[in-house]
Protein backbone atom coordinates (compact mmCIF):
# COMPACT_ATOMS: atom_id res chain seq x y z
CA UNK A 1 0.00 0.00 0.00
CA UNK A 2 1.71 3.68 -1.06
CA UNK A 3 2.22 6.09 1.53
CA UNK A 4 -0.28 9.08 0.92
CA UNK A 5 0.96 11.95 -0.40
CA UNK A 6 -0.05 14.30 3.06
CA UNK A 7 2.07 11.39 4.89
CA UNK A 8 4.94 12.04 2.92
CA UNK A 9 4.73 16.02 3.04
CA UNK A 10 4.27 15.62 6.94
CA UNK A 11 7.55 13.90 7.41
CA UNK A 12 9.48 15.90 5.05
CA UNK A 13 8.35 18.93 6.78
CA UNK A 14 9.16 17.40 9.91
CA UNK A 15 12.54 16.31 8.84
CA UNK A 16 13.23 19.90 7.63
CA UNK A 17 11.88 21.33 11.15
CA UNK A 18 13.91 19.35 12.77
CA UNK A 19 17.11 19.74 10.71
CA UNK A 20 16.26 23.52 10.92
CA UNK A 21 16.04 23.39 14.57
CA UNK A 22 19.92 21.57 14.70
CA UNK A 23 21.14 24.13 13.06
CA UNK A 24 19.81 26.75 14.52
CA UNK A 25 21.42 25.30 18.16
CA UNK A 26 24.35 25.12 16.12
CA UNK A 27 24.53 28.44 15.17
CA UNK A 28 23.73 29.41 18.60
CA UNK A 29 26.35 27.71 20.22
CA UNK A 30 29.03 28.63 18.02
CA UNK A 31 28.14 32.21 17.73
CA UNK A 32 28.56 32.17 21.71
CA UNK A 33 31.67 30.45 21.46
CA UNK A 34 32.90 33.27 18.96
CA UNK A 35 31.68 36.09 22.00
CA UNK A 36 34.07 34.40 24.43
CA UNK A 37 36.92 34.50 21.49
CA UNK A 38 36.17 38.34 21.09
CA UNK A 39 35.74 38.73 25.04
CA UNK A 40 39.40 36.98 25.38
CA UNK A 41 40.82 38.89 22.53
CA UNK A 42 39.90 42.54 24.18
CA UNK A 43 41.23 41.36 27.85
CA UNK A 44 43.82 39.90 26.91
CA UNK A 45 44.80 43.05 24.38
CA UNK A 46 44.16 45.18 27.52
CA UNK A 47 46.51 43.26 29.63
CA UNK A 48 49.20 43.94 26.55
CA UNK A 49 48.05 47.68 27.05
CA UNK A 50 48.67 47.49 31.20
CA UNK A 51 51.87 45.41 30.98
CA UNK A 52 53.32 47.91 28.54
CA UNK A 53 52.53 51.13 30.17
CA UNK A 54 53.60 50.11 33.07
CA UNK A 55 56.98 48.79 32.56
CA UNK A 56 57.50 52.10 30.70
CA UNK A 57 56.51 54.00 34.19
CA UNK A 58 58.42 52.13 36.13
CA UNK A 59 61.48 53.14 34.24
CA UNK A 60 60.07 56.60 33.90
CA UNK A 61 59.74 56.43 38.43
CA UNK A 62 62.96 54.87 38.80
CA UNK A 63 65.08 57.16 36.74
CA UNK A 64 63.92 60.37 38.94
CA UNK A 65 62.88 58.71 42.12
CA UNK A 66 63.90 59.53 45.64
CA UNK A 67 66.87 57.97 47.35
CA UNK A 68 64.61 57.17 50.23
CA UNK A 69 63.64 53.70 49.66
CA UNK A 70 59.94 54.07 51.23
CA UNK A 71 59.77 56.71 49.08
CA UNK A 72 60.78 55.01 45.88
CA UNK A 73 58.47 52.23 46.86
CA UNK A 74 55.08 54.02 47.10
CA UNK A 75 55.80 55.61 43.41
CA UNK A 76 57.13 52.37 41.92
CA UNK A 77 54.01 50.46 43.87
CA UNK A 78 51.16 50.54 41.47
CA UNK A 79 53.32 49.62 38.77
CA UNK A 80 55.03 46.71 40.20
CA UNK A 81 51.31 45.56 40.98
CA UNK A 82 49.60 46.55 37.69
CA UNK A 83 52.74 44.88 35.34
CA UNK A 84 52.83 41.98 38.05
CA UNK A 85 48.78 41.23 38.24
CA UNK A 86 49.35 41.95 33.90
CA UNK A 87 51.86 39.35 33.22
CA UNK A 88 50.44 36.95 35.70
CA UNK A 89 46.78 37.28 33.52
CA UNK A 90 48.56 36.88 30.04
CA UNK A 91 50.28 34.02 31.06
CA UNK A 92 47.57 32.19 32.16
CA UNK A 93 45.00 33.40 29.33
CA UNK A 94 47.86 31.97 26.75
CA UNK A 95 48.33 28.71 25.03
CA UNK A 96 52.15 27.51 25.78
CA UNK A 97 51.91 24.51 23.43
CA UNK A 98 51.26 27.69 20.41
CA UNK A 99 54.37 29.21 18.88
CA UNK A 100 52.94 32.49 18.97
CA UNK A 101 52.25 32.48 22.34
CA UNK A 102 55.79 31.12 23.37
CA UNK A 103 57.08 33.60 22.28
CA UNK A 104 54.72 36.05 24.19
CA UNK A 105 55.76 34.85 27.35
CA UNK A 106 59.71 34.48 26.68
CA UNK A 107 59.17 38.03 26.14
CA UNK A 108 56.99 38.76 29.34
CA UNK A 109 60.04 36.34 31.16
CA UNK A 110 62.73 38.80 29.84
CA UNK A 111 61.15 41.78 30.72
CA UNK A 112 60.34 40.75 33.96
CA UNK A 113 63.48 39.28 34.30
CA UNK A 114 65.56 43.01 33.27
CA UNK A 115 63.22 45.02 35.66
CA UNK A 116 63.88 42.67 38.34
CA UNK A 117 67.72 43.55 37.91
CA UNK A 118 67.41 47.11 37.62
CA UNK A 119 70.56 49.01 38.10
CA UNK A 120 72.10 51.92 39.97
CA UNK A 121 69.90 55.15 39.60
CA UNK A 122 73.58 57.04 38.64
CA UNK A 123 74.80 54.42 36.44
CA UNK A 124 73.65 56.28 33.51
CA UNK A 125 74.65 53.93 30.62
CA UNK A 126 73.00 50.68 32.32
CA UNK A 127 70.17 52.90 32.74
CA UNK A 128 70.01 53.77 28.81
CA UNK A 129 70.98 50.37 28.20
CA UNK A 130 67.75 48.80 30.18
CA UNK A 131 65.19 51.97 28.62
CA UNK A 132 66.81 50.68 25.26
CA UNK A 133 66.24 46.79 25.98
CA UNK A 134 62.63 47.83 27.46
CA UNK A 135 61.28 49.22 25.12
CA UNK A 136 62.63 47.23 22.10
CA UNK A 137 61.19 44.25 24.18
CA UNK A 138 57.52 45.90 25.24
CA UNK A 139 57.55 46.79 20.82
CA UNK A 140 58.25 42.87 20.28
CA UNK A 141 55.68 42.18 22.75
CA UNK A 142 52.90 44.27 20.94
CA UNK A 143 53.90 42.71 17.49
CA UNK A 144 53.76 39.10 19.30
CA UNK A 145 50.57 39.71 20.89
CA UNK A 146 48.72 41.55 18.04
CA UNK A 147 50.22 38.47 16.06
CA UNK A 148 47.55 36.14 18.20
CA UNK A 149 45.30 38.91 18.21
CA UNK A 150 44.88 38.57 14.76
CA UNK A 151 44.71 35.02 13.92
CA UNK A 152 41.86 34.64 16.72
CA UNK A 153 40.33 37.47 15.26
CA UNK A 154 40.42 35.60 11.84
CA UNK A 155 38.71 32.73 13.71
CA UNK A 156 35.90 34.68 14.97
CA UNK A 157 34.89 36.31 11.48
CA UNK A 158 35.12 32.94 9.96
CA UNK A 159 33.31 30.63 12.63
CA UNK A 160 33.38 27.66 14.42
CA UNK A 161 34.62 25.22 12.12
CA UNK A 162 31.36 23.40 13.35
CA UNK A 163 29.50 26.30 12.72
CA UNK A 164 31.62 26.50 9.16
CA UNK A 165 30.65 22.38 8.43
CA UNK A 166 26.75 23.06 9.08
CA UNK A 167 26.53 25.95 7.08
CA UNK A 168 27.69 23.74 3.85
CA UNK A 169 25.71 20.32 5.46
CA UNK A 170 22.16 23.09 5.82
CA UNK A 171 22.86 23.97 1.81
CA UNK A 172 23.31 20.61 0.36
CA UNK A 173 20.39 19.48 2.39
CA UNK A 174 18.53 21.74 1.50
CA UNK A 175 19.48 22.05 -2.07
CA UNK A 176 18.66 17.87 -2.00
CA UNK A 177 15.24 18.48 -0.41
CA UNK A 178 14.06 20.90 -2.83
CA UNK A 179 15.47 18.80 -5.46
CA UNK A 180 13.64 16.15 -3.95
CA UNK A 181 10.51 18.02 -4.16
CA UNK A 182 11.00 19.43 -7.70
CA UNK A 183 11.61 16.07 -8.77
CA UNK A 184 8.41 14.64 -6.93
CA UNK A 185 6.15 17.23 -8.37
CA UNK A 186 7.46 16.86 -12.01
CA UNK A 187 6.44 13.37 -11.38
CA UNK A 188 2.81 14.06 -10.09
CA UNK A 189 1.90 17.26 -12.31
Amino acid sequence: MPIPEIAIGAIVAACIAGFLSFLGLVAAKEHKTSEFRQAWIDAAREDVALLIGACHAILDEYRVRDADLSTAWQSLRTDLLTANVAWARLRMRLNPQEAESQLVIKLIGEIETRLNEMPDQDDDSAMAELRQFVFGHTALLADAAGAIFKTEWKRVKRGEPIFRISKWVALVGGLTVASGLGVRLMILG
